[in-house]
């Protein structure tokens, strides 16, 4: 059984990952600061897979963090580590998402975003940890045409919210190239 943190595990796409993935026989870490998520979806997610999963606790976790502090990321690694059961993926969900509000606080979700996405990057590569999926969004593509949208089109975002999406989707880049080589 593998343990995967994942990254704004108590928010709506995160919340039904779990599951989906507890269901699979994985290990869930749910890391999450609580700002944009409820801790009533934990207790709901508990609720739903806790009849149909023996040893729940052995197999969903809760950590409490925020993605730009590297001291609690590098605190739950290690605590995984530590019960030999180390993460072996993160699947990342973290951020700010309101596009609207990016126009009002480019710095914060700039900051969030952007900034949060290397530090839980830098965490990983202490932990040998390489495997990661990224919650991207439309956004980061050229909507000039009036065709449906697919991983083909060129990446031009197309508001501010797009392209912070895009910086992390390039970063990302950077960390699969030097990973595996």
């Amino acid at each position: 059984m593998q343990t995967i943190l994942l990254t704004g595990g108590a928010g709506y796409i995160g919340s039904h990952t779990c599951l989906l993935l507890l269901e699979n026989n994985f290990r869930m870490v749910v890391y999450d600061s609580f700002i944009n998520s409820s801790r009533k979806v934990i207790e709901r997610t508990r609720e739903i897979i806790g009849n149909n999963i023996n040893d729940l606790d052995s197999k969903f976790f809760i950590w409490e963090g925020d993605i730009r502090d590297g001291k609690s990321l590098r605190n739950a690694f290690s605590y995984f580590e530590q019960k030999n059961i180390p993460i072996k993926a993160v699947i990342h969900f973290a951020g700010l998402k309101a596009v609207w509000d990016s126009f009002l606080n480019p710095k914060e979700y700039w900051d969030v975003n952007v900034n949060g996405s290397k530090r839980l990057l830098k965490v990983m590569e202490l932990y040998s940890c390489s495997k990661i999926v990224f919650n991207s969004n439309a956004a980061v593509y050229d909507h000039s045409s009036f065709t449906l949208l697919n991983e083909d089109n060129d990446l031009k975002p197309s508001n501010l919210y797009g392209a912070i999406k895009f910086e992390v989707e390039k970063i990302l880049k950077t960390y699969f190239i030097k990973n595996n080589r």
